[in-house]
């Protein structure tokens, strides 16, 4: 019994320092964390679950449904303006000021600028729908920010609360024998490695949502 408990730990050891260092190599190549790359999954380690993988699985789906978004209007953008499909959107800011000349107006409303045409001015359907997209998209934006305002704070605590967690051990008291145990410290390893992305993804899609605004405001210049 002894013997099969040695050989337990050292399995669940070894696999932490062989996916540990996977992951950080991982990371190194690829530095940005994208809505396709985070996956973490509940481990029925109540410890674990309740204060970290559940809290993190909620704000990560709160960023994947702001990535949606992003992407729908920027397709929905794109179509108006008749534009390649993922043109960048400060791009796509410059092909809409110059297909409605000097029928582009950019007012703003607070934080919101408030794009609008000049009805003296004559410009194509495509340029009215675009107008009418990019005004809808920005109030999406302004919406989406304030949902995100708490999300580096929560991301940070998320990353402490990891820190706090010891996977071996978790996996050895879950295990039921060792290739069980074993499966379960991979769970816990990705799930931490994802964990340690969260405060850098979030800084992305709050830099995305300002920079897509400052390129809508620029149009007033």
């Amino acid at each position: 019994m002894r013997t099969l408990r040695s050989l337990a730990a050292l399995l669940i050891v070894g696999s932490l320092t062989f996916t540990v260092g996977s992951t950080d190599a991982l990371a190194k190549k690829k530095k940005t964390a994208t809505a396709d790359m985070v996956n973490i999954e509940l481990t029925n380690i109540a410890e674990a679950d309740s204060k970290v993988f559940q809290p993190a699985m909620d704000l990560h789906n709160s960023l994947n449904d702001i990535e949606t978004t992003l992407a729908q209007g920027n397709t929905a953008l794109d179509s108006a303006l008749g534009i390649a499909e993922g043109t960048p959107f400060a791009d796509a800011m410059a092909d809409l000021k110059t297909q409605a000349g000097s029928a582009l107006k950019v007012e703003m409303d607070g934080m919101t600028p408030k794009v609008s045409l000049d009805t003296s001015v004559s410009v194509p359907e495509n340029v009215q729908n675009a107008v009418t997209s990019l005004q809808g998209f920005m109030d999406a934006h302004i919406a989406a920010l304030d949902k995100t305002k708490d999300l580096p704070a929560q991301a940070q605590a998320l990353v402490t609360a990891a820190a706090s967690l010891d996977p071996s051990a978790l996996a050895q008291q879950a295990g039921a024998n060792v290739l069980e145990a074993a499966k379960i410290l991979k769970t816990l390893t990705s799930n931490l490695s994802a964990i340690k992305t969260t405060p850098e993804r979030v800084t992305n899609v709050i830099g995305k949502l300002t920079a897509d605004l400052d390129a809508v405001k620029g149009l007033a210049n």
